[in-house]
Order: C-alpha cells, then sequence, then structure tokens
C-alpha cells in the first residue's frame, strides 16, 4: 500500500505561479466591482445635468411665452415691474388653479389655513 503522501516542495517559479493565479481571482471581480462603481457614479451625475438642462429649458419657454405681455406692459410702466407684474399674475393664477379636482375636503382644508 503504497500511498504518495509526501509533502510536494514548492519551488519559487510555482509560488508565483500561486500567486498570479489567486491575484486574477481577486482582482477581476475587484475590477468589475470598480468599473460598476464607477458607471454608477457617471450616470448619477448624467442625471443631475438632465435635470438642469431641462429646469433651464422650461425657464427659457416660459421667459419666450411671456415677453409679448411684458412688452405690451412696458409702454406704460417700467420694464422691471412689467415682468414682476407679468410674473406675479401668471405664478398666482396658476396658484389658484387647481392640479385636479378637488374634494370637499381639500376645499374645507385650504379654507381654514
Amino acid at each position: 500500500m503504497s500511498s504518495n503522501t509526501h509533502l510536494r516542495k514548492r519551488s519559487d517559479g510555482d509560488s508565483t505561479e500561486v500567486i498570479a493565479k489567486w491575484m486574477r481571482r481577486c482582482g477581476l471581480p475587484l475590477a468589475i466591482l470598480a468599473w460598476s462603481v464607477v458607471a454608477l457614479l457617471r450616470l448619477w451625475l448624467a442625471g443631475h445635468v438632465l435635470q438642469t438642462l431641462l429646469l433651464l429649458t422650461l425657464a427659457a419657454l416660459l421667459a419666450y411665452a411671456l415677453s409679448p405681455a411684458m412688452k405690451f406692459l412696458e409702454h406704460v410702466m417700467p420694464r422691471f415691474l412689467a415682468i414682476l407684474m407679468v410674473y406675479l399674475i401668471v405664478f398666482g393664477a396658476r396658484s389658484r388653479a387647481p392640479l385636479s379636482g378637488c374634494t370637499h375636503g381639500d376645499r374645507a382644508v385650504r379654507f381654514a389655513l
């Protein structure tokens, strides 16, 4: 009954191969994780940039839509007051208009406030 139970001595070449194998086993998942974090960070930042650009676009469209009313009021008052009055009228009317159908309970709460 001869079994091969003797320990094999490792040479320097074997140990570097083992280290290289473990570096591949550990390094690849870490690299994938790191690049995933980088990709998610870029998507998160792109979302913030997109939100900012959308806000600026809506502001530009609103200013463009309200410019005829401001030009009309500029004939009777200073430009600053014309701009202020138009925006107050538009946003005041918008705050009075409901977004959707109100129930009687909502009206009671608004009246109480």
